[in-house]
């Protein structure tokens, strides 16, 4: 009886484990879910960012938010080979203000507003596709010219010099008026590879190289500060420029201080500069 009792309680002790180990495997098999969900859903958030600084338009039909994105494109949807983009846009600038804007160019095939999700607003920038090359040149020509007191920045939508690059996470996109979102230093946000010169975004007209070089000469000696400028106007920046540190150490240490830098009361955004805007 005593063996019986010992073998019972043996018996018993050994399925308890045997549960625990099991309810173990549940949790860690859920915690694995979890994680799995949540990489799979910041992969379709830095797809959908790509889609809207490159102009393409995401094909899954099963992720609600980019059907979303899909209805904020008119026209066939199509991204075309006769394409502009289009930068420094008012944030109220809407989809018609800029059909009649472009009217006399020739037919548009395609309009990519992108929206901010939180202000309903656009994000300062789109994508115009035309039915043939001479109406792109058209377009292109209109650069600097004004819509809602705004100086358009107008390009071939494969020419990215001048241009955000990709961005993997978190792009802010903030409500101020500017050519480009606005962001902090943020690792995360970095597309390209690491470089002595830096991409710094959402600049206010009346920025200038010396207020640029206050914002990050203590991360390391600059080398030189080039700020796009318009062609009428040498002194009126565009919204962007590029910081050309002395080493690419300098570089590093003020994309990785966490700091968000501003200017005149904007909050800049900053990133590595790709590799056709790199200092040599």
């Amino acid at each position: 009886a005593e063996h019986k009792k010992i073998r019972e309680e043996a018996k018993k002790k050994k399925e308890e484990e045997e549960k625990k180990q099991e309810e173990n495997k549940k949790r860690k098999e859920k915690r694995e879910k979890k994680k799995e969900k949540k990489k799979e859903k910041k992969e379709k958030k830095r797809k959908r960012e790509e889609a809207e600084i490159t102009g393409e338009t995401l094909e899954s039909e099963n992720d609600e938010s980019n059907k979303k994105q899909k209805k904020e494109v008119s026209g066939n949807g199509k991204r075309g080979e006769f394409g502009i983009w289009v930068g420094n846009l008012a944030f109220s600038t809407t989809e018609e203000m800029l059909k009649k804007f472009f009217a006399n160019c020739g037919v548009i095939t395609r309009i990519n507003l992108p929206i901010n999700k939180k202000t309903k607003n656009n994000k300062g920038f789109a994508y115009i596709d035309f039915e043939n090359e001479e109406s792109m040149k058209k377009a292109v020509e209109l650069s600097e010219q004004t819509l809602e007191n705004r100086n358009l920045l107008i390009k071939s939508s494969k020419d990215f010099r001048g241009r955000p690059s990709k961005v993997s996470s978190n792009q802010n996109n903030s409500s101020n008026n500017g050519s480009t979102p606005s962001s902090g230093n943020n690792k995360s946000n970095v597309g390209n590879k690491e470089s002595p010169t830096l991409f710094i975004g959402n600049l206010p007209y009346a920025a200038t190289a010396d207020g640029i070089t206050k914002c990050f000469k203590e991360f390391g000696k600059i080398a030189t500060v080039r700020v796009a400028t318009f062609e009428d106007n040498r002194e009126k920046c565009k919204g962007f420029a590029y910081v050309d540190f002395a080493n690419i150490e300098s570089a590093v240490k003020a994309m990785n201080s966490g700091k968000k830098p501003k200017l005149l009361g904007r909050v800049l955004r900053v990133e590595y500069a790709g590799e056709d805007a790199t200092r040599r």
